[in-house]
C-alpha cells in the first residue's frame, strides 16, 4: 500500500479542523440564536432593526436626490455610498451617524420617547454585538485615519449621551403632563366627604334600618354604600374596578388574639390587578388577606363599621341572606332596585352625582369616579 506523503497528510488533517470548527461555530450561534434571546425580544429587536434599515434607506435616497440636483451641495463630508452600508454587514465610519438619525426621526421628530429609545439602542447593540462571532463586542473606538471600527457602535458615547437626553425629555414632558384620570383620595378627602355625608344621613338612621319610602330608601342607600365603598378602596388600596369585584365569598367574620379577641372584618383580594400575572404564580397569595378591625379614632375611614352598616341595609333590602356570589356593591337600579349578582357599574355614579354634596371640582370627578 503506497504511503501518502507528510505533507498531504497535514493539509487534509487541517481541513478537517477547519470544517469541524466551522460546524461547531454554527451549533453554537444556531444554539445562542434560539436560547440567547426570549421570542417577544428577538421579534422587537428586529422589527427595531428593519425600522432602522428603512429609514437609512429613506436618508440615503433623500440625499442622493440632492446630489442631483444639486452637485456639490452635501458638505457635511459623509460618504453616501458608506452611509447606505452603515446597518448592513460590519460597521464603518458612519454607524454612529446613522444611528443618531434613526433615534432623532423616532423619538424627536415622532416623540415617540424613552421605551422606543430603549428599544432602538438596545436592538442594535445586540446586531452589532452578535457579528462575526461577536468581534465587535466591547466599547467602541475608530482611527480617524483609516476609519477602521473597533467595538461596537451602539456603545459609542454620543449615543449613550443622546439616549439618556432622550430620557430625560421624557421625563420632564411626563411631569408637566396633564393627567385626565382621577387623582388617590386623601384622608382628607375623606373626612371631608365622611362629615357631609354624616349630615345628610345619620349613623343612628343607618343602625336602625328604617325607612319610610322608596326616596329615603334611595337616600340610606346612597350613602351607606358609598361610605362602604370609599372607605374600602382607601383602606386596602385597591382601583375602583377591583373594590366592586369583592363578593360575599371573599368577606368573612373572625376574631383577633387572646386576650383581647377584637372582632374583624376578613377581606379576601383575588383580583387584583397584575397579581396573578406575576412570574410564579401559583393561585392565590397569603398577602391577598386583610383582617380589617374597627378604627375608633379615624372614624371616617372605618371601614370595618361603615361595611357593617352597609352590608345590614343591604340584607333588609334583599330579603334574605347572602349568597356567595353576590357582589358586596351590587348594580343599582335608578329606583333602587339592587341586582345582587351584578357588579356595580358607571350607572351608579348617578347615586353620587345627584347629591348636593358642596365639593369642589376635583373632589366632585373623584368621587364620582369612585362608583365607575
Amino acid at each position: 500500500m503506497p504511503k501518502v506523503p507528510k505533507a498531504t497528510r497535514s493539509k487534509s488533517k487541517t481541513a478537517t479542523q477547519d470544517a469541524k470548527t466551522v460546524t461547531l461555530r454554527a451549533k453554537k450561534a444556531a444554539m445562542q440564536d434560539e436560547f440567547g434571546r426570549a421570542k417577544n425580544t428577538k421579534n422587537n429587536y428586529k422589527g427595531y432593526y428593519d425600522r432602522g434599515i428603512r429609514i437609512l434607506k429613506d436618508v440615503v435616497a433623500e440625499r442622493r436626490s440632492q446630489e442631483k440636483k444639486s452637485p456639490g451641495s452635501l458638505t457635511d463630508g459623509v460618504d453616501t455610498n458608506l452611509l447606505e452600508k452603515a446597518f448592513t454587514g460590519k460597521p464603518n465610519k458612519h454607524s454612529v451617524y446613522a444611528l443618531e438619525l434613526y433615534l432623532t426621526q423616532k423619538c424627536i421628530v415622532e416623540e415617540l420617547g424613552k421605551s422606543t429609545a430603549d428599544g432602538i439602542h438596545g436592538a442594535m447593540v445586540d446586531y452589532w454585538d452578535r457579528l462575526e462571532g461577536g468581534h465587535y463586542t466591547g466599547e467602541y473606538s475608530i482611527d480617524e485615519e483609516t476609519g477602521k471600527v473597533k467595538g461596537n457602535p451602539g456603545r459609542a458615547p454620543s449615543i449613550v449621551d443622546f439616549v439618556k437626553c432622550i430620557k430625560n425629555k421624557a421625563r420632564v414632558k411626563a411631569a408637566a403632563a396633564t393627567r385626565n384620570h382621577a387623582e388617590a383620595t386623601t384622608i382628607e378627602d375623606m373626612q371631608q366627604f365622611m362629615d357631609w355625608s354624616e349630615t345628610q344621613c345619620s349613623h343612628e338612621k343607618l343602625e336602625s334600618l328604617k325607612f319610610q319610602d322608596n326616596k329615603q330608601m334611595l337616600l340610606m342607600i346612597t350613602h351607606a354604600m358609598m361610605r362602604a365603598f370609599l372607605s374600602s378602596g382607601f383602606v386596602l388600596c385597591t382601583r375602583n374596578f377591583e373594590t366592586c369585584q369583592i363578593q360575599e365569598r371573599d368577606l368573612s367574620d373572625g376574631k383577633g388574639p387572646a386576650p383581647y379577641y377584637l372582632p374583624y372584618l376578613g377581606v379576601f383580594l383575588d383580583n387584583r390587578k397584575g397579581w396573578q400575572q406575576k412570574q410564579g404564580y401559583d393561585g392565590p397569595l397569603e398577602s391577598n388577606h386583610y383582617q380589617i378591625y374597627e378604627q375608633k379614632d379615624t372614624p371616617h375611614i372605618d371601614m370595618f363599621t361603615h361595611v357593617r352598616h352597609w352590608r345590614a341595609l343591604y340584607r333588609v333590602i334583599l330579603g334574605r341572606e347572602f349568597e356567595p356570589d353576590d357582589y358586596l356593591f351590587p348594580f343599582i337600579s335608578p329606583n333602587g332596585t339592587i341586582h345582587a349578582k351584578k357588579p356595580m357599574t358607571h350607572d351608579t355614579k348617578r347615586l353620587v352625582s345627584c347629591t348636593d354634596f358642596p365639593l369642589d371640582n376635583s373632589l366632585r370627578s373623584l368621587l364620582v369616579t369612585a362608583a365607575s
